[in-house]
């Protein structure tokens, strides 16, 4: 669960989201918005990337987020996708799962986690020595993306911001994405945050999105249903 308190995100200065007062429980929640209403801004500041400073009250799980590291947050059990996941030389995508569980203290088996690595690579239709390339190097828009949806699932996470998932993904992956976070919501119970303006992601009924909020000019300006996101990609921002 996700709870803000007349939140607020600056960048310098500058204010970019004012006033953000809302609550997300287990389920599929959509943030829609136009360019540069604040929707990165948003996820990235709930992670606790330096570029901003907040005021208000951020929870999650009844947690207040202020005072945690970035480390600390995702111990707590957030995970926030990148648009554009960096590269990292000197780890492997798999070697960075393997130290993410053991800076948790998680009992695992090195050998079943390969195998299920492997088994999620598959599933996503990443090269078959995936495990052994550096992190996101050299990988493809797309390919970086799956990476995150083979951490989300193998590092379980409760509360997950996806932003802009569909980006760089053909038609066949956004087909698994959806089966994905149709899982995410039915079979774990975890609360997922959805950036997106794809249509076919957002109204596609196995995704099943419970609630949807519209920033304009960093302000939540509407607040609905699915019949509020299709309203939406009908008709515009404006």
């Amino acid at each position: 669960m996700l709870e803000l308190k007349d939140y607020n995100v600056f960048a310098g200065e500058k204010q970019i989201l004012t006033d953000i007062n809302a609550k997300f429980y287990p389920g599929v929640h959509v943030i829609m918005g136009a360019n540069g209403s604040g929707k990165s801004t948003l996820a990235q500041s709930i992670m606790g990337h330096y570029d901003y400073r907040t005021t208000g009250i951020a929870t999650i799980f009844g947690i207040e987020t202020h005072a945690l590291a970035v480390w600390e947050r995702a111990r707590h059990g957030l995970f926030v996708s990148a648009q554009h996941p960096v590269e990292m030389t000197g780890i492997s995508n798999f070697a960075f799962i393997l130290r993410a569980l053991q800076s948790q203290d998680k009992e695992y088996n090195t050998t079943k986690l390969l195998a299920d690595f492997k088994r999620c690579s598959r599933r996503w239709n990443l090269p078959e020595d995936w495990h052994k390339r550096d992190l996101n190097v050299d990988g493809s828009g797309g390919e970086k993306k799956k990476n995150e949806f083979i951490q989300i699932e193998m590092l379980r996470p409760e509360l997950i911001i996806l932003d802009e998932p569909d980006s760089g993904l053909d038609v066949d992956a956004i087909k698994e994405l959806v089966i994905f976070i149709h899982e995410m919501k039915e079979d774990h119970d975890n609360t997922v945050l959805l950036i997106s303006h794809y249509e076919t992601l957002i109204t596609d009924e196995d995704v099943g999105v419970d609630s949807v909020i519209v920033l304009t000019d960093g302000k939540i300006s509407d607040t609905g249903d699915i019949e509020l996101a299709k309203e939406k990609l009908k008709n515009g921002f404006r």
